[in-house]
C-alpha cells in the first residue's frame, strides 16, 4: 500500500506541476503537455500571420519572444535574411472578480448572501463580436 500512496502522490504533484508550468516554445496542438503554443497562417507569398497562446504562467514578455522567434524561423525557412512586424497585437484575455455583497467584499452583487469569487474570462472575435 505505501507504493500506491507513493506513485499517487508523485501523479498528483506531477498534475499540479504542469499546472504551474509556463507554456514552452512549441507547436499549439491539442496533445501538448502544457496548453498553447504557436501557429501561423499563410498570408500570401511574403506575408505570415503569427499567434501564440500562452496559459496563466506564461508572461507577457515570454509570448512577445516566442511570436519574434517564431517569425525568425519562417523567415530563415523561406530563404530570407530579415522580417518586419507589420502589425501588433497582444492581448491578455483572462481575469479574476470578486462578487458579493458586504464590507469584505467590496459592496457589490450578491443580494446580501455572502461574497464569494469566481473567475471569468472573455474574447475578443473581431470588429463588433464579443464572446
Amino acid at each position: 500500500m505505501p507504493r500506491f500512496a507513493l506513485v499517487a502522490m508523485f501523479a498528483v504533484a506531477l498534475g499540479l506541476s504542469a499546472c504551474a508550468t509556463a507554456t514552452p516554445y512549441q507547436p499549439l496542438a491539442s496533445g501538448n503537455a502544457v496548453s498553447g503554443g504557436y501557429s501561423e497562417q499563410k498570408l500570401d507569398d511574403v506575408h505570415f500571420q503569427v499567434s501564440f497562446r500562452g496559459n496563466d504562467a506564461t508572461s507577457r514578455a515570454r509570448v512577445e519572444t516566442y511570436l519574434l522567434y517564431r517569425a525568425a524561423e519562417l523567415t530563415i525557412a523561406h530563404g530570407y535574411d530579415w522580417f518586419e512586424m507589420v502589425d501588433k497585437h497582444t492581448h491578455n484575455n483572462g481575469s479574476t472578480y470578486i462578487e458579493g455583497w458586504g464590507p469584505d467584499v467590496g459592496w457589490g452583487w450578491g443580494g446580501g448572501w455572502g461574497g464569494y469569487w469566481a473567475p471569468a474570462w472573455s474574447f475578443y472575435g473581431g470588429p463588433g463580436v464579443w464572446g
